[in-house]
C-alpha cells in the first residue's frame, strides 16, 4: 500500500516524520502510577500509560501533584467503606491512586497545617467532575461518621467508668 508520499511500503510498516517519533519508556514504566516519574515524558508516554491503566480498570493516575480521571462511564467496585478505611490516614505512596487519597490528603494537611484547603476538579462536558465531587464528598462523610462513633464509644466508656 502507499504511503503518505505515495510509494509502496511492506504490509505492517508506515512512514512517519522524524518529529513525529518518541523514545519509548522502559517496560518497567508500564503502568506507572505517577506519570512524572516517567524517563520520557510527552504526549504518546501519557496516552499510553492512561490507555494501560483503563484497560487494567485503574481509572486514577498520578502526574505530580495532580490525579488524572478517566470516566470508566460504568460502576466500578472502588468506593465502598473497605476502600474508605483503605485510604484512611495513608500517604500517597502507599496506596494506589484514587480520588479517595487525595480527599484524604488535604484532610490530613488541614489537620497538621490548620489552614484550609481545596480540591479542584476540573474536565470537559461527561468527564466525571460531579461523580467525583460525590466521591470527595462521600470520603469526607465517611470519615466524619467515623470520628462520631468513636467520640460515641469514648463518652460511653467515661460515663460507663464514673
Amino acid at each position: 500500500s502507499p504511503n503518505l508520499w505515495g510509494t509502496p511500503h511492506p504490509p505492517g510498516t508506515m512512514t512517519v516524520k522524524e518529529t513525529d517519533v518518541h523514545q519509548q519508556n522502559p517496560p518497567k514504566f508500564d503502568k506507572i502510577k505517577d506519570m512524572a516519574m516517567l524517563t520520557f515524558l510527552h504526549e504518546p508516554a501519557v496516552l499510553y500509560n492512561l490507555k494501560e491503566h483503563y484497560a487494567a480498570w485503574m481509572i486514577y493516575t498520578y502526574s505530580g501533584l495532580f490525579c488524572v480521571t478517566v470516566n470508566p462511564y460504568k460502576w466500578l467496585p472502588i468506593y465502598n467503606a473497605e476502600v474508605v478505611a483503605a485510604y484512611r490516614g495513608k500517604k500517597r505512596s502507599e496506596a494506589p491512586p484514587h480520588i479517595f487519597s487525595i480527599s484524604d490528603n488535604a484532610y490530613q494537611n488541614m489537620l497538621t497545617d490548620r489552614e484550609n484547603q481545596s480540591i479542584l476538579i476540573t474536565g470537559e462536558s461527561g468527564a466525571g467532575k460531579t461523580v467525583n465531587t460525590k466521591r470527595v464528598i462521600q470520603y469526607f462523610t465517611s470519615i466524619a461518621a467515623i470520628g462520631d462513633r468513636k467520640k460515641e464509644a469514648a463518652n460511653s466508656s467515661k460515663v460507663g467508668s464514673s
